[in-house]
Protein backbone atom coordinates (compact mmCIF):
# COMPACT_ATOMS: atom_id res chain seq x y z
CA UNK A 1 0.00 0.00 0.00
CA UNK A 2 1.51 3.15 -1.15
CA UNK A 3 2.44 5.55 1.61
CA UNK A 4 0.99 8.66 0.15
CA UNK A 5 -2.60 9.69 0.65
CA UNK A 6 -4.59 8.92 -2.50
CA UNK A 7 -6.34 12.44 -2.53
CA UNK A 8 -3.21 14.40 -1.80
CA UNK A 9 -3.36 18.12 -2.97
CA UNK A 10 -0.27 18.71 -5.44
CA UNK A 11 1.90 22.03 -5.15
CA UNK A 12 1.15 24.91 -7.24
CA UNK A 13 4.18 24.97 -9.96
CA UNK A 14 3.76 28.54 -9.10
CA UNK A 15 4.48 28.07 -5.36
CA UNK A 16 5.96 31.30 -3.72
CA UNK A 17 9.14 31.10 -2.26
CA UNK A 18 8.10 31.11 1.61
CA UNK A 19 11.18 31.74 4.86
CA UNK A 20 10.87 27.89 5.54
CA UNK A 21 12.41 27.21 2.50
CA UNK A 22 15.19 29.34 2.83
CA UNK A 23 15.70 28.13 7.02
CA UNK A 24 15.70 24.52 5.93
CA UNK A 25 18.83 25.10 3.50
CA UNK A 26 20.39 26.97 6.33
CA UNK A 27 20.24 24.40 8.82
CA UNK A 28 21.60 21.57 5.92
CA UNK A 29 24.42 23.78 5.75
CA UNK A 30 24.83 24.20 9.40
CA UNK A 31 25.53 21.03 10.71
CA UNK A 32 28.54 20.31 8.90
CA UNK A 33 32.16 21.57 8.04
CA UNK A 34 32.30 19.05 4.87
CA UNK A 35 32.74 20.77 1.73
CA UNK A 36 31.60 18.10 -0.16
CA UNK A 37 28.39 17.36 2.07
CA UNK A 38 25.86 15.59 0.14
CA UNK A 39 22.35 16.64 0.27
CA UNK A 40 18.75 15.07 -0.26
CA UNK A 41 16.51 17.52 -0.70
CA UNK A 42 13.24 14.61 -0.81
CA UNK A 43 10.23 15.53 -2.28
CA UNK A 44 11.59 18.60 -3.95
CA UNK A 45 8.42 20.49 -5.29
CA UNK A 46 9.30 23.50 -7.19
CA UNK A 47 13.02 23.81 -6.10
CA UNK A 48 12.86 26.43 -3.80
CA UNK A 49 14.92 24.74 -0.75
CA UNK A 50 17.38 23.26 -3.29
CA UNK A 51 17.76 26.84 -4.82
CA UNK A 52 19.15 28.26 -1.49
CA UNK A 53 21.19 25.00 -0.49
CA UNK A 54 22.83 25.87 -3.88
CA UNK A 55 23.60 29.82 -2.98
CA UNK A 56 24.51 29.02 0.83
CA UNK A 57 26.81 25.69 -0.30
CA UNK A 58 27.64 25.88 -4.05
CA UNK A 59 29.87 22.68 -3.48
CA UNK A 60 27.48 20.09 -2.01
CA UNK A 61 26.14 17.25 -3.94
CA UNK A 62 22.44 17.62 -4.26
CA UNK A 63 20.41 14.93 -5.16
CA UNK A 64 16.44 15.68 -5.21
CA UNK A 65 13.59 13.22 -5.67
CA UNK A 66 9.96 13.77 -6.12
CA UNK A 67 6.84 11.95 -7.70
CA UNK A 68 6.07 14.20 -9.93
CA UNK A 69 8.82 14.71 -13.07
CA UNK A 70 8.11 18.17 -13.92
CA UNK A 71 9.04 19.20 -10.08
CA UNK A 72 12.48 17.56 -11.10
CA UNK A 73 12.28 19.49 -14.23
CA UNK A 74 11.74 22.89 -12.78
CA UNK A 75 14.49 21.93 -9.77
CA UNK A 76 16.81 20.68 -12.25
CA UNK A 77 16.33 24.38 -14.03
CA UNK A 78 17.18 25.92 -10.87
CA UNK A 79 20.27 24.45 -9.61
CA UNK A 80 22.91 21.87 -10.49
CA UNK A 81 21.95 18.65 -9.20
CA UNK A 82 24.13 15.78 -9.13
CA UNK A 83 20.73 13.23 -9.14
CA UNK A 84 16.94 13.57 -10.00
CA UNK A 85 15.39 10.80 -8.29
CA UNK A 86 11.42 9.96 -10.24
CA UNK A 87 9.46 8.34 -7.40
CA UNK A 88 6.06 6.35 -6.87
CA UNK A 89 6.55 6.62 -3.11
CA UNK A 90 8.81 7.56 -0.19
CA UNK A 91 9.67 4.26 0.39
CA UNK A 92 11.30 3.55 -3.09
CA UNK A 93 14.10 5.91 -1.19
CA UNK A 94 14.58 3.01 1.44
CA UNK A 95 15.53 0.56 -1.10
CA UNK A 96 18.47 2.49 -2.40
CA UNK A 97 22.10 1.92 -1.81
CA UNK A 98 22.46 5.42 -1.09
CA UNK A 99 23.58 7.91 2.18
CA UNK A 100 23.66 11.20 3.03
CA UNK A 101 24.93 13.88 5.09
CA UNK A 102 21.65 15.77 5.50
CA UNK A 103 18.25 15.06 4.13
CA UNK A 104 15.51 17.50 4.27
CA UNK A 105 12.04 16.48 4.15
CA UNK A 106 9.51 19.60 3.68
CA UNK A 107 5.84 20.22 3.98
CA UNK A 108 5.68 15.75 3.15
CA UNK A 109 4.99 14.36 6.36
CA UNK A 110 1.32 15.66 6.76
CA UNK A 111 0.58 13.71 3.60
CA UNK A 112 1.90 10.25 4.79
CA UNK A 113 -0.09 7.65 5.85
CA UNK A 114 2.82 6.30 7.84
CA UNK A 115 4.86 9.20 9.09
CA UNK A 116 6.90 7.22 11.54
CA UNK A 117 8.12 4.71 8.93
CA UNK A 118 9.12 7.57 6.66
CA UNK A 119 10.86 9.05 9.51
CA UNK A 120 12.63 5.81 10.66
CA UNK A 121 13.35 5.28 6.98
CA UNK A 122 14.88 8.10 5.99
CA UNK A 123 17.12 8.35 8.91
CA UNK A 124 18.76 4.66 7.95
CA UNK A 125 20.12 6.77 4.83
CA UNK A 126 21.86 9.36 6.52
CA UNK A 127 26.09 9.20 7.43
CA UNK A 128 27.09 8.37 10.58
CA UNK A 129 26.70 11.42 12.65
CA UNK A 130 24.09 12.98 9.69
CA UNK A 131 20.75 14.79 10.39
CA UNK A 132 17.32 14.75 9.17
CA UNK A 133 15.79 18.26 8.85
CA UNK A 134 11.70 17.63 8.96
CA UNK A 135 9.20 21.08 8.60
CA UNK A 136 5.70 20.46 8.68
CA UNK A 137 3.14 23.04 8.70
CA UNK A 138 1.39 24.11 12.51
CA UNK A 139 -2.22 23.33 12.27
CA UNK A 140 -2.30 26.03 15.41
CA UNK A 141 -1.56 29.68 13.54
CA UNK A 142 -3.72 32.86 13.50
CA UNK A 143 -4.27 32.10 9.35
CA UNK A 144 -5.53 28.68 10.71
CA UNK A 145 -7.89 29.85 13.73
CA UNK A 146 -9.18 32.53 11.39
CA UNK A 147 -9.83 30.15 8.54
CA UNK A 148 -11.58 27.82 10.57
CA UNK A 149 -13.97 30.26 12.15
CA UNK A 150 -14.70 31.68 8.07
CA UNK A 151 -15.67 28.22 6.70
CA UNK A 152 -15.60 24.58 7.21
CA UNK A 153 -12.78 22.50 5.71
CA UNK A 154 -10.49 25.33 5.72
CA UNK A 155 -7.29 22.66 5.42
CA UNK A 156 -5.30 21.13 2.72
CA UNK A 157 -7.56 18.27 1.66
CA UNK A 158 -4.43 16.17 1.15
CA UNK A 159 -3.15 16.46 4.97
CA UNK A 160 -3.68 13.15 6.42
CA UNK A 161 -2.19 14.40 9.89
CA UNK A 162 -1.49 17.95 11.78
CA UNK A 163 0.00 18.63 14.49
CA UNK A 164 0.79 21.64 16.99
CA UNK A 165 3.96 22.12 18.44
CA UNK A 166 3.53 20.00 21.95
CA UNK A 167 1.70 17.23 19.62
CA UNK A 168 5.20 17.27 17.08
CA UNK A 169 7.59 17.12 19.97
CA UNK A 170 5.82 14.14 21.60
CA UNK A 171 5.57 12.68 17.73
CA UNK A 172 9.21 12.87 17.49
CA UNK A 173 10.60 12.14 21.26
CA UNK A 174 8.25 10.03 22.35
CA UNK A 175 6.66 7.88 19.16
CA UNK A 176 9.62 7.91 16.81
CA UNK A 177 12.41 8.26 19.57
CA UNK A 178 14.52 10.49 17.73
CA UNK A 179 17.45 12.43 19.35
CA UNK A 180 16.08 16.43 18.53
CA UNK A 181 18.98 18.09 17.60
CA UNK A 182 17.26 21.65 17.27
CA UNK A 183 13.56 22.70 17.12
CA UNK A 184 12.87 26.20 15.41
CA UNK A 185 10.43 27.72 13.76
CA UNK A 186 10.21 30.35 10.53
CA UNK A 187 7.61 33.40 11.18
CA UNK A 188 4.13 33.89 12.30
CA UNK A 189 1.35 34.15 9.67
CA UNK A 190 -0.07 37.66 10.67
CA UNK A 191 -3.41 37.82 8.73
CA UNK A 192 -2.98 40.13 5.52
CA UNK A 193 1.07 41.35 6.20
CA UNK A 194 3.26 37.64 7.10
CA UNK A 195 4.09 37.77 3.40
CA UNK A 196 4.86 41.53 2.29
CA UNK A 197 8.77 41.62 2.30
CA UNK A 198 8.12 44.69 4.48
CA UNK A 199 6.97 42.75 6.76
CA UNK A 200 9.78 39.94 7.31
CA UNK A 201 11.63 41.07 9.68
CA UNK A 202 8.75 41.82 11.91
CA UNK A 203 6.70 38.27 11.29
CA UNK A 204 10.30 36.22 11.69
CA UNK A 205 10.62 38.11 15.31
CA UNK A 206 7.25 37.29 16.40
CA UNK A 207 8.26 33.59 17.12
CA UNK A 208 10.43 34.57 19.72
CA UNK A 209 7.53 35.20 22.35
CA UNK A 210 4.72 33.18 20.05
CA UNK A 211 6.68 29.82 18.78
CA UNK A 212 3.35 28.11 18.63
CA UNK A 213 1.98 30.20 16.38
CA UNK A 214 4.72 29.92 13.44
CA UNK A 215 3.68 28.51 10.17
CA UNK A 216 6.17 25.54 10.35
CA UNK A 217 7.30 23.19 12.92
CA UNK A 218 11.12 22.48 11.96
CA UNK A 219 13.03 20.10 13.77
CA UNK A 220 16.80 18.94 12.95
CA UNK A 221 17.05 14.94 14.32
CA UNK A 222 18.89 12.18 14.59
CA UNK A 223 19.47 8.62 15.70
CA UNK A 224 19.48 7.84 19.38
CA UNK A 225 22.77 6.38 19.64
Amino acid sequence: MSNLYPENVHLPYDSPELYYHYKAAELATTYTNNEQLSILDCSCGVGSTSKYIKQLKPDCKLTVSDIDPKCLEYTASKVEVENSILISDIADLYQRDESYDVIILSHVLEHLYHPVDAVNGLLNMLTPNGVLILVVPNNVTPLTILGSLLRWHNMNRGHVFAWDRSTWMVFLEDVVKVDVVEHTQDVVPIPYIWTKKIFQPFVKAMTVPFPWFSVSHISVVRQKK
